[in-house]
């Protein structure tokens, strides 16, 4: 119910007065009644009459009693008539009860306002004279009246304010409910995006798959003096960081499992540590690498200790899920590691880390340094590690321990675990007598225990694989199997695997299908059903649970998945596949990759292949260069290669030929083009399709696009070649691939840029102290070794992004060059060689060279890849040194084979079985046997030579020339496959990729060029033959604009310009001329050869040779004068310009466009031009909108733009 009540009264006489109905006539006028008692109260009180002054202010007092009270009323009413509608509201059903009693007593309070509203209308119609009777007599109380209500009003206030702070709690208490939900499914987000395997299970699988851990096996290690020291959690100097390590067997994973029990196990109190654990699996690339582990601790820390969410809530609303994903990711969640461990509400805390060595080798660094940092970040917490001995980590420790006590290092195999042993021996006969109760004695369990007691070395693995094949067999063969079984663990597994293999020729395909479940768990990278081994394998009536059991000291079943039983197994496995198979390892990988392709595609048939296959060339026939815009524009376009790469994989047996044609043409129009379509996606309609080769298929596809504002272009390219890309802006002093081949690394004055070979773009780079001479991968890819011109050798951690040591040889440096095994460094300075052992960074051995060596004497360092041998080259001496002593083993020197001395530099290269080295020299190349350093072949190139390398099968041998490019030899006969590319000023320097066919090859100042040598030789000529032999030097138009002559070498041609066609040839001799210059009417050219002191003067119209001066008629070319850009010409013979019409100076030509930074520029970027197409330096001439340039493969282009 609600109560409202308007009324319009407002205190005071005057407005009761005014709002007072009409007086009757009769009825003396009220005004002057008021005035009579108010002057007769006057005169009474100042006559000092006691009785009327009492009578009167009694009077009065009512009276003002009574306006007050209107005036208290009815600001009350209309306060209660607003407040009632908010106070009453219906909309709390739990509070109804508390309304109900809140409305009685308002309408009480209302009642008594009322009666008093109604009570003083009455009065108002009273006469004046009543009234004042009544008022002296008090009848009307308003006083009381007044009190009354004010009585109701008190407790009503109170409740009122009782009411509305319940109120207010409800609402705070609801709000707080809501956060807490919206909290709670956050939280349940976070952890359910985090989760990647809950340690507590994954513990459980271990126990379960290997023997349950047993209590008295491992209670010594809880005695030991480091274990007691590291758990002393109230002295400041005890350890915080416990490597247990040891050789594979030793029981470290069980030992780690009972640490764990023993911590949790301890009584709880608030000084108890929380205890995070995780264990490392090489097996699954889930739980194999740093961010596995920060993953799960964490998600482990959040599940018992919720509230530490707050430190990861925040990053995880800027990014979602992708925090946890990614290269990024272990930065990112280590640091959130971090601060959640520092928060005061947590206290101490025991991180467990069991099998360190099955991380990833670039991940394990990373999290040394991760463990080193908790150190001095999170004083309360703690660190086990487990692993294999390591001697990264033991360098990284034993180094941390030098600095501070706080790390200890305890070695499994520096201890006897006789006793744990001999317990665990106990227990497996105690299960081996369980198993053939029928047929062992006690005599010959006594001799069992015996036996395996003298036999067992210090691995508790060798008793378990002993016991499981004793479990298997009757015992009375067991004597003979611990007679033959060796002690050693990788000659025991021998023993086991020749088990396997039963005489009888029924049982051999038993023996081929047990190796070939083996040889497939050694190369797959996580654990495989039952049903995958059946379809990989392959197996034969789906037995692969047969199969496995069969190889049971290899291999365990838990549920439905197969594990190798240990990781010393796995290991085996994986080193004597070629006893599983006798295919190769990559053989059985591709039959893995097609079998598991068959199966995902089986339900496909080909004519639905047929169907996809011409939707998707369909769909490139209209689009592809619209798809190529659209993958530009977020700045995707490298995934564009993968893509391509992919449907090639899924259609390589397509019937169907021209979607597999499209594609690979599609594949190299992208790598030419990828710079320009990432940086400028609209030139992929202007730029790509203008430069595409003629008759390639995307041109063809295409050409309604090609651009009209570029009215002429001719393309030098007929169809793709080896060529597969130029790298724009990528000069390069130094370079170098990394041993997987996927990026290379090159360096330019102080700068080293990494660079992704597929795609061409930057990976990293960084600033170094001074010019680098040398960069080169360390062969676990890990490091970036660079070396500087003053001798400072810096190493780049690749994967932390920083320097990680610095060392330097006292004078300059040249090379640098690692063994195979990455033990051994060879740094080339100054004609000195040293050699670095990489793992303790010490000098091995050091040869001082001879003092009247050239500067630059060791030119060339090669290890061959048995890490055995080290070539070092110089000016013609080859020398051959044993790596590991520093002895001399074989010297050529070339220079007295061919009677050439001087300081040419010789290059060596090993080939990739060790078996060859090449060698080149002044102008011929050599190729050695290693075995017995005859010379197997040689070639007089009658040229001079530069860097050869040995491609990474072996098969071909590159060498660069300083005037036919690059050629390529067989490496077994010598002869010569062919020629790529073009020299430029100097021989190129080349390598190949280690791992693909990617030649490599750069020349100082110039661009790196990748070459595909899958298309070699095949695709070798695919440029329209050059009209140049050489490098396109200058390139000048006449006045007229009607001729354009190009000069390269010792030859000019003058082209007519309307047709791109060549006019006339004009040769120098042999001589290389140093400029021309046409006449101001065009009719002549001027060349001048500076060697020779030559200058000849052509007819342009008959191209004949008009005038030839010599130096005797030539001034000296100090008195040649020029004024800004232009060049002038000076002779003796003043009379010869005149008449042949020659200008002092440069002739200027109009010009509405510009070449700049690549570009062809008219107000805006019109047209890019790519680095195969760009002039050499500033080899080009622009008359109006005509632009020619000469390239470094000697072709001229003709670029005409549209106004």
């Amino acid at each position: 119910m609600v109560y409202k009540m308007h009324i319009n009264l407002s205190p005071g006489v005057e407005e009761v007065a005014v709002t007072s109905p009409a007086q009757d006539p009769d009825i003396p006028n009220p005004k002057l009644i008021h005035n009579a008692i108010w002057v007769k109260a006057y005169n009474n009180l100042k006559n000092d009459d006691e009785t009327s002054e009492y009578i009167l202010l009694d009077s009065v007092h009512s009276m003002k009693t009574f306006y007050i009270g209107m005036k208290e009323v009815t600001t009350r009413i209309n306060w209660y008539s607003e407040m009632t509608d908010q106070l009453l509201q219906q909309n709390e059903r739990p509070w109804q009860q508390v309304r109900n009693m809140l409305e009685n007593d308002l309408c009480e309070i209302y009642q008594a306002l009322l009666f008093y509203q109604i009570k003083s209308v009455c009065f108002y119609y009273k006469r004046q004279f009543e009234v004042y009777i009544r008022a002296m007599l008090k009848v009307d109380d308003w006083h009381g009246d007044l009190k009354s209500i004010a009585d109701l009003e008190q407790p009503f206030q109170a409740k009122i304010t009782q009411y509305r702070i319940e109120l207010l709690v409800n609402t705070t208490n609801q709000f707080m409910s809501i956060g807490k939900d919206e909290a709670k499914l956050k939280y349940h987000d976070i952890m359910s995006s985090l989760f990647l395997i809950d340690p507590r299970c994954q513990m459980q699988d271990i126990e379960n798959r290997k023997d349950k851990v047993i209590r008295d096996v491992y209670k010594w290690f809880l005695g030991c003096k480091e274990y007691q020291d590291f758990t002393n959690w109230e002295s400041s100097s005890a350890s915080t960081f416990l490597w247990i390590n040891g050789q594979a067997g030793t029981g470290k994973t069980m030992l780690l499992i009972g640490i764990i029990h023993e911590l949790m196990d301890q009584n709880p109190s608030p000084e108890a540590p929380e205890v995070l654990y995780f264990f490392y699996n090489g097996k699954d690339d889930n739980l194999n690498h740093a961010s596995a582990l920060i993953r799960s601790v964490m998600w482990f820390l959040l599940q018992q200790r919720p509230m530490l969410v707050r430190h990861l809530s925040e990053k995880y609303d800027n990014t979602k899920e992708k925090i946890f994903e990614g290269r990024f990711a272990f930065n990112n969640l280590s640091s959130v590691f971090k601060s959640m461990i520092q928060d005061p509400d947590l206290g101490r805390v025991v991180l467990i880390v069991d099998g360190l060595n099955e991380c990833k080798d670039d991940d394990r660094e990373q999290l040394i340094k991760f463990f080193q940092e908790l150190r001095s970040t999170a004083p309360l917490m703690k660190c086990i590690l487990s692993s294999r001995p390591l001697g990264e980590i033991e360098i990284s420790i034993e180094s941390a321990m030098k600095k501070t006590g706080f790390y200890t290092i305890f070695k499994l195999d520096d201890c006897s675990l006789k006793d744990p042993i001999n317990i665990y021996i106990s227990q497996k006969q105690l299960e081996l007598e369980e198993i053939h109760e029928e047929y062992l004695d006690v005599e010959a369990a006594g001799n069992l225990i015996t036996q395996l007691r003298g036999r067992a070395s210090n691995t508790f693995i060798w008793v378990s694989l002993i016991c499981q094949e004793l479990s298997r067999t009757h015992p009375s063969y067991w004597s003979d199997i611990l007679e033959y079984a060796p002690e050693q663990l990788t000659e025991l597994y021998d023993f086991l695997l020749q088990r396997l293999e039963d005489p009888r020729p029924q049982m051999k395909t038993r023996f081929s299908n047990c190796k070939a479940v083996l040889a497939l768990i050694s190369i797959t990278c996580r654990p495989l059903s039952l049903d995958e081994i059946n379809l990989l394998a392959p197996l034969p009536k789906q037995n692969s649970l047969a199969v496995v059991r069969e190889c049971r000291s290899f291999l365990a079943v838990q549920g439905d998945i197969v594990y190798p039983i240990h990781q010393s197994a796995q290991d085996y496995m994986s080193d004597k596949f070629e006893k599983l198979r006798d295919v190769s390892r990559q053989k059985v990988h591709l039959d893995v990759y097609r079998l598991s392709l068959g199966e995902q595609s089986g339900t496909l048939s080909e004519q639905s292949k047929a169907k996809e296959s011409k939707a998707i060339y369909a769909f490139f026939e209209e689009h592809f260069l619209h798809w190529v815009e659209a993958m530009s524009l977020p700045g995707t376009i490298s995934h564009t290669v993968s893509l391509i790469s992919l449907l090639q994989t899924i259609f390589e047996t397509n019937p169907d030929l021209k979607l597999s044609d499209f594609l690979s043409d599609g594949k190299r129009f992208l790598f030419k083009n990828l710079m320009i379509a990432g940086s400028a996606p609209l030139q992929v309609y202007d730029s790509a399709l203008t430069f595409a080769p003629l008759y390639c298929n995307v041109r063809k596809m295409f050409e309604h696009e090609l651009p009209r504002h570029i009215s002429r272009l001719i393309v030098f390219e007929s169809h793709w070649g080896v060529l597969r890309r130029t790298l724009d802006h990528c000069y390069a002093l130094a370079m170098s691939f990394s041993p997987d081949g996927h990026s290379f690394v090159k360096s330019w004055e102080e700068r080293v840029s990494v660079w992704d070979t597929e795609t061409g773009y930057l990976r990293t780079s960084f600033e170094l102290s001074g010019p680098i001479a040398c960069v080169v991968f360390s062969p676990d890819q890990k490091l970036l070794i660079s070396g500087l011109q003053d001798g400072s050798i810096v190493a780049w951690d690749m994967t932390l992004g920083e320097k990680r040591w610095e060392t330097s040889v006292s004078e300059p440096l040249y090379f640098i060059a690692f063994s195979s095994d990455g033990v051994l460094m060879a740094v080339a300075s100054d004609g000195d060689l040293h050699i670095f052992d990489t793992i303790h960074r010490t000098p091995r051995w050091h040869i001082k060279g001879d003092d009247t060596a050239p500067k630059y004497a060791i030119s060339m360092l090669d290890f061959c890849p048995n890490a055995e041998l080290l070539v070092s080259s110089c000016s013609g001496p080859v020398k051959v040194w044993n790596s590991k002593t520093g002895e001399l083993i074989h010297g050529i020197d070339l220079s007295h084979i061919i009677d050439q001395s001087g300081d040419e530099p010789t290059f060596v290269a090993f080939s990739p079985d060790g078996k060859l080295l090449a060698a080149s020299f002044s102008t011929a190349i050599y190729v050695f046997e290693v075995a017995t350093w005859r010379k197997q072949w040689e070639v007089e190139t009658k040229q001079r030579v530069g860097a050869v390398s040995f491609s990474s099968d072996g098969h071909q041998i590159a060498l660069s020339t300083y005037a036919n490019g690059i050629q390529i030899f067989n490496s077994e006969t010598g002869n010569c496959l062919g020629e790529i590319g073009r020299a430029g000023n100097g021989g190129f320097n080349l390598l190949f990729s280690p791992a693909h066919p990617i030649l490599a090859s750069y020349v100082y100042n110039c661009m790196i060029k990748l070459w595909d040598m899958k298309l070699f030789p095949e695709s070798a000529n695919a440029l329209i033959p050059a009209p140049h032999a050489g490098i396109v030097v200058e390139v000048r138009f006449s006045p007229t604009g009607q001729q354009v002559a190009s000069r390269a070498g010792g030859m000019i041609l003058v082209w007519d310009v309307s047709t791109g066609t060549i006019q006339h040839t004009f040769h120098t001799l042999r001589d290389m001329a140093e400029f021309m210059e046409f006449s101001y009417d065009g009719k002549w050219l001027v060349s001048y050869t500076d060697d020779r002191g030559d200058l000849k003067i052509w007819n342009t119209e008959t191209g004949e040779l008009e005038r030839q001066l010599d130096k005797s008629n030539m001034c000296d070319r100090n008195s040649e004068r020029s004024s800004g850009d232009e060049r002038l010409l000076m002779s003796n013979s003043e009379d010869i310009f005149e008449e042949f019409g020659f200008q002092l100076g440069t002739l200027r030509t109009p010009t509405e466009i510009e070449f700049k930074d690549g570009w062809i520029v008219a107000h805006e970027k019109i047209l890019w031009i790519p680095p195969d197409y760009r002039p050499f330096e500033q080899s080009y001439a622009i008359y109006n909108r005509l632009f020619v340039g000469g390239t470094g493969s000697g072709h001229v282009i003709f670029i005409e733009i549209e106004a």
